[in-house]
């Protein structure tokens, strides 16, 4: 089993944990301190007889733009 996670480079405007961010503050009724940001990533779950390679390509090739978006990948437990 393996997961992919796929975040934004931190250069990238994250308009999805800018909408929680406020959302949060809302619901606190407070702003947050400047370093508390929610940030959104995608998380992608695999099962099954797939190597390291594939996993790999399946992620550089078709879930992560590598010009907005950096991705690790995890092998399950």
């Amino acid at each position: 089993d393996w997961s992919i996670t796929v975040s934004l480079h931190r250069n990238v405007t994250d308009n999805v944990g800018i909408a929680a961010r406020e959302g949060i503050e809302d619901l606190l009724g407070r702003k947050l301190a400047e370093n508390d940001r929610p940030s959104y990533d995608r998380k992608y779950l695999f099962w099954g007889s797939l190597s390291e390679e594939t996993v790999k390509e399946i992620a550089g090739k078709a879930l992560a733009n590598d010009l907005m978006e950096s991705w690790r990948q995890e092998r399950g437990k």
